[in-house]
């Protein structure tokens, strides 16, 4: 015995390598793909060129969502631009009630209930509700083109129509009198008759909001004196410096306007056109109250709130479209039960909340209807007509 021979070591590829390489430079990625392969793990190979091949789609994405401009959805089909003379409407003038429904809150209340198929649970909370007010009262409905019904209630039915866990929000801003008739000092004369020229005097003023205070309340609790208020004035003026008195027949005070700026016209449908303006307030120099009353026989005039000298020489600001002058009774039926005084500025009562009661807002807490509260003053705006063509 001669010594063992050592096994020969395994043959490795590069006579292959060799002999592919020199067929030609095109087989090199095919002899680079193989090597690959054979020495590393194959599904990691595989993971790695899937994301080699997302990787410049992934870029070309987010490239083109960086490029692409942020547009809004469309919308959806049949809703778009309404035209305003869609809203109009014939309204016989005798179906416009000029004074409230007496008692407050015996009003008609017309519901409508969408059909079952477009809101069905809607309809069965509430078509409940109605059909037994209907069958209670006698009432009656009609069917509408959309499968719903319309059905004729009070608003006494409103806590049996509301679901329970409701939430109503309350506007508890007052109606402050904010409409007076003044006199427009030097216009007139000579027009004729004294009854003629007082008739060419005659200006009406609406006060609209302050501009010497952030706040309604805050300037209607100040003394007037000094106050800049910006108001509607049923007068042709072009430029300022007009001067106008407020002093009603039979008035306890009166008070003096100036107009500083005129800020645009004022064109109101089925009225007399001014301008809105901005006015300063002043006490004429012999202001003082001909008939002591409670709140003038404690303070002088110059320290009196705006609020009481407007309720001296003011009146309740009707919507225009009742075509009668406001009464003593409006002041008490043009306001909220829920109005805060502290929270007077509006020019205009918020007109939904008229209807409710003090025992109709105590039976919806006891059906557990929620409630909130906020302030938001209604301006002289709401009696101005749309005259946009679109909404």
């Amino acid at each position: 015995g001669g010594a063992r021979r050592p096994a020969r070591p395994p043959r490795r590829p590069q006579r292959r390598r060799a002999s592919l390489r020199g067929r030609g430079a095109a087989h090199a990625p095919r002899l680079h793909h193989l090597h690959r392969r054979r020495h590393r793990p194959r599904p990691r190979a595989r993971r790695r060129d899937r994301a080699a091949l997302r990787a410049p789609f992934c870029a070309a994405a987010a490239l083109s969502l960086r490029k692409s401009p942020r547009t809004s959805p469309p919308p959806p089909p049949g809703i778009g631009e309404l035209s305003t003379e869609r809203f109009r409407y014939a309204l016989p003038a005798s179906l416009i009630a000029s004074h409230p429904a007496e008692p407050r809150g015996s009003s008609r209340l017309l519901l409508h209930l969408p059909a079952r198929a477009a809101a069905p649970r809607l309809a069965d909370e509430v078509r409940g509700g109605a059909e037994r007010r209907v069958a209670g009262r006698g009432g009656g409905g009609g069917l509408l083109p959309s499968g719903g019904c319309a059905v004729d209630l009070a608003f006494a039915d409103l806590p049996a129509l509301l679901p329970r866990g409701a939430h109503l929000v309350f506007n508890q801003s007052r109606v402050f009198a904010a409409r007076v008739h003044a006199s427009l000092l030097g216009a007139g004369a000579g027009r004729g008759t004294p009854a003629e020229e007082a008739a060419a005097r005659a200006v009406e003023v609406l006060f609209l909001a302050p501009l010497s205070h952030a706040d309604p309340s805050g300037a209607l609790s100040s003394p007037a004196p000094g106050q800049l208020w910006r108001a509607m004035v049923r007068a042709p003026l072009e430029v300022s410096g007009a001067r106008l008195t407020v002093a009603p027949p039979g008035a306890a005070a009166s008070l003096d306007l100036e107009v500083e700026a005129v800020l645009a016209p004022w064109i109101e449908q089925g009225e007399r056109d001014g301008v809105e303006a901005a006015v300063r307030l002043s006490l004429p120099p012999d202001s003082h109250p001909a008939t002591p009353s409670p709140p003038l026989s404690s303070l002088p005039l110059s320290s009196l709130p705006l609020s009481s000298l407007l309720g001296l020489l003011g009146e309740t600001p009707l919507p225009p479209y009742l075509q009668r002058e406001a009464t003593p009774q409006d002041e008490e039926s043009y306001q909220t039960v829920y109005a805060q005084s502290e929270q007077t500025g509006s020019v205009a009562a918020p007109t939904a909340g008229l209807h409710f009661t003090e025992p109709l807002l105590e039976e919806l807490r006891a059906r557990g209807v929620c409630s909130s509260s906020l302030t938001l003053h209604v301006g002289a705006g709401t009696f101005k007509p749309v005259t946009a063509p679109t909404l």
